[in-house]
């Protein structure tokens, strides 16, 4: 038969492999890292977004904080309040405080002392329902009477304002005085009883830019502001208001959570904060192209190193595979070559023994360890044979031994001796029962009725002298346990605690029953009882017995003194999983108690009867 041969393809079938694995381990490496990155750079963003957005939101309402606190002041003032009742109370048609130069400085001043310092670039107002006006501020002071005040919009927009205040986005200034956009900030004067006019506190839009163009500078965020569904502010005046729609915006967004939104063709980060004191909704939003290039060069990167890796590694597969491939045939040729017979495993093996020197020494203890489980499964085999040659054998016996029992049994009834029967029909069951070695653990029930058997021959023995009662729970008796554990138990009681016992009879008392998980046997009598050598004795055989089978490659049969009672508990101990427990000791019939605990088989008759079948 012709060998097959390591040919020159396997060499490239194993780099093949490897590299096909090593790209799939880069490719799936890489797709983390750059999603990973893509994570990052995207948290990192939106640590940004979040932290301009709340820094903003907290400077727009200290800015309406303060507007509100300078009108609120100037609204309560009992000066102004005052002034405003005579100035309503004034029948002319001009400004009052043209007429009234005193009262118009006292205002005037007392406006200074409220807004201080604030008032650098911005306008404080004091207006009569009657159109009776003050103005502080920088720029040249318009010169309107009461008619021409009263057509201006926005004191007819207060006048139908039933909140006590107004707040109106950049628009050009009503009193003609600048082209600078002015956002305002209004107030009702009122004695508690009438609405006696307003305090206007206007600011340039360039305050709001001061606000949101550091932002807007550094990381090309865009911000607006919406009040009352109606845009506010815008930082971008290239970002198509039609593209805005408050009422869908406020409806769909939560608050505090950065979402994604499209906006024509550009996709952005927004973030969304309020202002609820002053129905402000503020949008704040990062262009996703603005980080997303930031993704892409670092993918490209990226690629660049994983392909200069990935080709590094390649070169290094080749190499080392090569270096594998040509020691591998060597090795083989001298394994083909070589007789299993004289494959010894060295005795001293270098400690700088290389790879292959290894190999070759696990190969032949691999093939002595093979040669010696040959030879075990051939005496297992020989074995196996006589085991069947002695049950070949103990059919024929026992065949004759039924035939002669059953022949002095009719004898002893023809001579009216049915105890000879009885006696021959026990012992025949008995005998049966000791043939029958089909199944390595038998049921209670079985169990009791050899031992049941016992007792009556025994019974014949000892006659009247002879007493036992047995109490056994109708739940034990389809528990599954080794063959031959009571039997030997019982026996005790007559080979050593009956044995030269003055007692005038002979009481045996055997309980089973259930506790728990496990079952509970206990044999008592009135003999002589366990001295105590014979306590310590079987103590010391029952540690002796534990040890042993605790320790896999222990011969512990030969190291026991062989009595019934140790025999017995090792059985159990050997085929029953979990802990077995034996006690021995004084009973409340003055001889010898034994005790044995052991955890109750999983398996039930009927399961046994299914098994046989």
């Amino acid at each position: 038969m012709t060998k097959p041969k390591l040919k020159r393809h396997f060499w490239w079938k194993m780099v093949l492999t490897n590299c096909v694995f090593l790209v799939f381990v880069v490719a799936v490496f890489t797709v983390i890292r750059y999603r990973t990155s893509v994570a990052a750079t995207r948290n990192a963003v939106e640590d940004v977004l979040i932290q301009y957005a709340d820094t903003n939101t907290s400077q727009l309402q200290l800015m309406f904080d303060d507007m509100a606190e300078v009108t609120l002041n100037i609204a309560i003032s009992d000066l102004t309040i005052n002034i405003l009742k005579k100035a309503n109370n004034y029948g002319g048609s001009n400004n009052y405080f043209e007429v009234s130069q005193a009262e118009r400085r006292q205002l005037m001043n007392m406006m200074q002392q409220t807004v201080g310092i604030r008032i650098a670039g911005s306008s404080i107002g004091i207006v009569s329902n009657m159109g009776d006006y003050v103005l502080l501020d920088i720029y040249p002071f318009p010169f309107f009477d009461r008619s021409k005040m009263r057509s201006l919009s926005m004191l007819e927009f207060w006048g139908n304002t039933e909140s006590y205040k107004v707040i109106s986005p950049a628009q050009t200034d009503s009193y003609g005085r600048t082209d600078l956009s002015l956002f305002s900030y209004a107030r009702k004067i009122s004695d508690g009883y009438h609405t006696l006019g307003y305090v206007e506190f206007q600011k340039p839009v360039s305050d709001l830019e001061t606000i949101f163009s550091r932002a807007s500078e550094n990381f090309h965020l865009i911000s607006f502001i919406l009040h009352e569904d109606q845009v506010f502010y815008l930082s971008d005046p290239d970002l198509s208001l039609q593209e805005i729609r408050p009422e869908e915006w406020n409806r769909t967004w939560k608050k505090g959570a950065v979402s994604t939104v499209q906006l024509g063709q550009n996709s952005y980060l927004a973030y969304h904060t309020s202002v609820p004191d002053y129905g402000f909704d503020i949008y704040t939003l990062f262009p996703r192209s603005y980080y997303t290039r930031q993704v892409w060069g670092e993918a490209g990167l990226l690629i660049a190193q994983s392909i200069l890796l990935l080709l590094s590694l390649m070169l290094l597969i080749l190499l080392i595979t090569k270096q594998i491939y040509r020691p591998v045939l060597e090795l083989r040729h001298k394994i083909e070559n070589l007789d299993p017979e004289h494959i010894k495993p060295e005795p001293d093996l270098p400690r700088n023994a290389d790879e292959l020197q290894l190999f070759n020494h696990v190969f032949a203890e691999m093939v002595e360890r093979i040669q010696r489980q040959k030879d075990e499964l051939l005496m297992q085999k020989i074995r196996e044979l006589q085991v069947s040659y002695r049950a070949l054998q103990a059919q024929v016996s026992p065949h004759f031994l039924y035939n002669t029992l059953y022949l002095i049994g009719l004898k002893g009834e023809e001579h009216d001796a049915p105890e000879i029967l009885d006696m021959c029909y026990c012992l025949t069951h008995m005998l049966g029962y000791c043939v029958d070695m089909k199944n390595d653990f038998v049921p209670f029930s079985r169990e009791l009725e050899y031992m049941n058997n016992y007792l009556q021959l025994m019974k014949y023995r000892y006659l009247d002298k002879l007493r036992y009662e047995i109490d056994v729970a109708e739940d034990v008796t389809k528990i599954l346990v080794p063959r031959f554990i009571l039997q030997p138990l019982v026996e005790n009681c007559f080979t050593h605690g009956f044995k030269n016992c003055d007692a005038e009879s002979f009481l045996i008392h055997i309980s089973l029953k259930t506790a728990g998980d496990a079952w509970h046997l206990a044999i008592e009598d009135n003999g002589n009882g366990f001295s105590p050598q014979d306590q310590a004795r079987v103590r010391k055989d029952i540690e002796f017995v534990r040890q042993s089978v605790e320790t896999p490659n222990a011969k512990f049969v030969n190291g026991i003194t062989g009595i019934g009672l140790v025999n017995t508990f090792a059985r159990l101990l050997i085929s029953c999983s979990g802990d077995v427990a034996l006690h021995i000791g004084a009973g409340d019939l003055q001889g010898s108690l034994v005790e044995i605990t052991c955890p109750i088989s999983c398996h039930k008759v009927e399961a046994l009867s299914g098994e046989m079948t």
